[in-house]
């Protein structure tokens, strides 16, 4: 028996990064410099093979990258850029006109997708000026984040090599967020991760 099947080829955006599942879709970013790179991209709902081109939000509109997506409570999509935080109420019953963009922090970002992990009900990150948790972010204020939580190891964070620090790569294990970093020798130029460091959570240290 011979049917006839329609077909939609919609696919997502060129150079799709940080692919995300939440909230029955499939969210991504581009490396696509020719795309405005603020933009988030989202599959249909329940099928992560069809993305329209209209399936796009802008997060803030400043042209500030995003740098990664991480699924937090409820139909929250945090949205990290270089230089901020966002979060994307992506309820499934809405229009995606609809949804509600906000602002966790306009003054702290991330530097590595790869950095973020959930740790117990929070998120820890690699930011500018070291390992970062959102709850620390969320109990200051929009001028006043405190320090980061690798502050004792702050001679071990400047030798993170600025151009290569989007590869540093964490999990959490065992009570321990354990991040791999490209660190420096001096002004030599390092490409790939080749430390490990480690913070207790329990010893807080």
């Amino acid at each position: 028996e011979f049917r006839r099947v329609l077909f939609r080829s919609l696919s997502p955006p060129s150079k799709p990064v940080f692919l995300t599942v939440h909230t029955q879709r499939l969210f991504c970013a581009s490396m696509d410099t020719t795309l405005l790179p603020d933009t988030l991209y989202f599959s249909d709902i329940l099928d992560g093979e069809t993305w329209d081109s209209a399936g796009s939000v802008r997060v803030g509109g400043d042209g500030d990258p995003i740098t990664g997506l991480y699924s937090w409570f409820g139909n929250r999509l945090l949205v990290f850029k270089e230089r901020s935080i966002w979060y994307v109420d992506a309820d499934p019953t809405q229009d995606p006109a609809d949804w509600v963009i906000g602002t966790v922090s306009g003054n702290v970002g991330c530097v590595s997708h790869r950095s973020i992990a959930s740790v117990g009900a929070d998120v820890f990150f690699l930011a500018r000026d070291g390992v970062r948790t959102l709850s620390q972010i969320q109990a200051g204020t929009q001028t006043d984040v405190g320090i980061p939580l690798s502050a004792p190891i702050g001679d071990l964070i400047s030798q993170i090599d600025p151009a290569s620090r989007a590869k540093c790569d964490a999990v959490y294990w065992r009570n321990r967020y354990m991040i791999a970093v490209p660190l420096r020798s001096g002004q030599a130029t390092q490409s790939s991760n080749n430390a490990v460091l480690v913070y207790h959570v329990l010893a807080r240290a």
